[in-house]
């Protein structure tokens, strides 16, 4: 596994943490954030890319500043300096 595959995991399972906190379904959130049910379920099973606007969606939908999502922040920029040094 790549280190954007694990970055996508790492954000894909902090908006499952998120989610679950919130006490929402799976498919109840999808339709909160208006997003479709298999797009979402494959967000955070950490398969598929997703952009910043639905990232926002998610934010909005779970009620929480967009930074929110992304776990253990000193990490995460750490990780982004690598790969952006590294491309």
């Amino acid at each position: 596994m790549n280190k954007e595959d694990k970055l996508l995991r790492l954000i894909s399972k902090r908006i499952r943490e998120l989610r679950k906190e919130k006490g929402f379904s799976q498919e109840g959130f999808s339709l909160e954030a208006n997003l479709n049910r298999s797009y979402y379920s494959r967000i955070e099973r950490g398969q598929q890319n997703f952009s910043m606007i639905c990232l926002l969606k998610i934010s909005i939908a779970l009620d929480v500043e967009i930074s929110e999502l992304f776990p253990q922040k000193d990490r995460i920029k750490a990780d982004v300096l690598f790969l952006l040094k590294n491309k």
